[in-house]
């Protein structure tokens, strides 16, 4: 659409102005993510819904899209900077990024700034995916159905010797993932994964650099969450296991017999099933306590609640001595936000 078309009261509305409705109709996305490119530039990047890339927004009133990226350059003192979206003159149909508020701007994002580097994002307008999502000018942006979502799968197999945590040389880690006010973080995660010596490796989520933690029975405050190849606190051989996501974190099979865990391509849960009564371990990883899991079924989609902002999520892996192994990597990341 090159320019705004008016249609005058009691006319019949033109074959061209319908055109135009469905091309606005069609984008992939209204609403925009504004999304961290390096330490001091951030962007706005159009959505492919297959035919083309683009991303549409309303500026006080009129409907704005791109197919490019635009992007801003923050710098100056530490703080939080406002950014804006400003809608370009007709004939052109996009609009640039701003700190600066005014006329025919709308504010679509904070970044928080530490002086030299952007620290969080907090987006204010809701991505959303799929056609036919129109915004009503005024009113209330529309349900999201997913705000961030990315995914790593990395066949290869690579191993870490570190006793910190940290990615493997091929990192397991979806970027640049929004999450809304109020929102929550998905994460299912798969893998096959070894020790070159018994009790001696832990694999554990990170939310940017965090730790994931989950809240004990036992203790007042919630403890960082790990996963470990054994059995009761203990460990009888160095053969590959699976290691999946459970809703605490992740857990790890330890098999009994000094066998190799196969992975299966086509139709395999993403979880564990224990045949006796000790289950898979997780681990506190505060005092390396053991936590069996109960019942005796573990696996599925970690749901993790966080404040508002845009994170990198990772497996990120660590081995007291020896070496840590993984290969068959499979990370999937994925955000949900809800209305007002």
């Amino acid at each position: 659409m090159s320019r705004e078309v008016h249609a005058v009261r009691g006319t019949p509305l033109t074959s061209e102005w319908i055109n135009r409705m469905q091309e606005a109709w069609s984008l992939a996305a209204w609403g925009v993510t504004l999304v961290k490119l390096d330490a001091n530039t951030v962007a706005v990047q159009p959505v492919d819904d297959g035919e083309e890339e683009r991303a549409g927004l309303w500026i006080a009133g009129h409907a704005r899209w791109i197919s490019s990226d635009v992007t801003l350059t923050v710098s100056g003192a530490a703080g939080t900077r406002s950014v804006y979206a400003v809608a370009q003159d007709l004939p052109a149909t996009g609009f640039t990024l701003s700190m600066a508020s005014g006329a025919g701007r709308r504010k679509i994002a904070e970044v928080d700034w530490d002086g030299s580097a952007i620290t969080a994002i907090r987006n204010l307008v809701d991505a959303v995916s799929g056609h036919g999502h129109l915004h009503r000018p005024g009113g209330p942006d529309p349900l999201p159905a997913a705000w961030g979502a990315g995914k790593a799968i990395i066949p290869d197999e690579e191993s870490r010797t570190n006793t910190a945590y940290g990615t493997l040389p091929t990192p397991d880690v979806v970027e640049n993932v929004v999450l809304p006010t109020d929102g929550l973080l998905f994460i299912a995660a798969a893998a096959l994964w070894k020790e070159s010596a018994g009790d001696v490796a832990r694999a554990a989520l990170f939310i940017g650099a965090n730790q994931l933690k989950v809240s004990r029975m036992d203790a007042a405050d919630p403890k960082k969450q790990a996963a470990s190849m054994t059995r009761g606190g203990t460990t009888t051989n160095v053969g590959y296991r699976h290691l999946t996501t459970c809703p605490i974190g992740l857990t790890s099979q330890y098999i009994a017999a000094d066998l190799d865990a196969a992975d299966v391509s086509t139709g395999v849960a993403l979880g564990l099933m224990s045949t006796d009564t000790i289950g898979p371990d997780t681990v506190n990883d505060t005092d390396d306590a053991q936590m069996a899991m109960s019942p005796h079924l573990a696996g599925g989609v970690c749901v993790v609640r966080a404040p508002a902002g845009t994170y990198d999520v990772s497996v990120q892996y660590k081995a007291t001595s020896g070496t840590v192994t993984a290969k068959s990597r499979k990370l999937w990341v994925w955000t949900q936000g809800f209305p007002a």
